[in-house]
């Protein structure tokens, strides 16, 4: 049996973007998850900068990942199956970054908007690139495995497979 399985919650793409930025920056500053976008001037008012960040959290947009280095900072997004969608959040994060109060060295240094993908279609990397978002390839061995089981989801052996696994389950 393979280690990545559909059925597994597993968070697969928080796993993949860690990988990723140990790989291609193993001694650089990362973090994961990042709230980003402003906090409403009227909290920070309220509540002072510390307890209005934690207090507004949960309304930010969140970036899977912002890597500081020497000269530049990096904001990437991994998307495993969707990368479409992952170009839309790098564009508004685009728009949030210089809004951002929570990290100042963002605006000390250049900015590039990374994303990561497991396979490469090329208009999904030209439309990227047309907007000034670099299409990183990363293709750790465990992903080839998990693409393969996600593929073969909607076929019929994929759904013979689902009924098994339900009529396994309403037996219990």
């Amino acid at each position: 049996m393979s280690e990545v399985r559909l059925g597994d919650w597993k968070p697969k793409e928080r796993r993949y973007i860690v990988e990723w930025a140990e790989a291609r920056y193993p001694q650089a500053r990362k973090l994961f998850n990042v709230p980003i976008g402003p906090i409403p001037e009227s909290i920070v008012e309220e509540l002072g900068f510390e307890r209005a960040r934690r207090y507004y959290r949960r309304w930010r947009p969140y970036a899977d990942c912002i890597i500081f280095l020497p000269e530049k900072s990096i904001v990437a997004e991994a998307e495993i199956l969707n990368p479409k969608n992952a170009i839309g959040d790098l564009l508004y994060y685009r728009t949030l970054i210089p809004k951002t109060p929570d990290y100042p060295e963002l605006l000390q240094k250049p900015v590039e908007y990374v994303l990561v993908i497991p396979y490469m279609l090329k208009w999904i990397k030209d439309f990227a690139e047309e907007q000034g978002i670099i299409v990183d390839l990363f293709e750790p061995e465990w992903i080839k495995d998990y693409l393969e089981q996600w593929h073969k989801y909607y076929t019929p052996e994929g759904f013979v497979q689902r009924e098994l696994r339900k009529r396994r389950v309403e037996r219990l």
